[in-house]
C-alpha cells in the first residue's frame, strides 16, 4: 500500500502503552495505516530492541 502524505504520529495509550502509527497525512492514531506497540517486552528479540530503542530516541 501505498501512503501519498505519510506521517508518523505517537501516542500514550493507557492500557495499550507507547504507540506508533503511519498515517496518509493524519495527525490521529485512530487513522494510522500501521500501528505498533514500541515498549519493550522480554520476548522481544535483540534486533527488534534495537529497533524499537532507536524509535524512542
Amino acid at each position: 500500500m501505498k501512503l501519498d502524505n505519510p506521517r508518523i504520529v505517537t501516542a500514550k495509550h493507557p492500557n495499550m502503552g507507547n504507540q506508533v502509527g503511519v498515517t496518509n497525512g493524519s495527525r490521529d492514531l485512530s487513522d494510522s495505516r500501521y500501528l505498533s506497540s514500541i515498549d519493550i517486552r522480554d520476548d522481544d528479540d535483540r534486533e527488534i530492541r534495537t529497533f524499537k530503542t532507536i524509535i524512542h530516541c
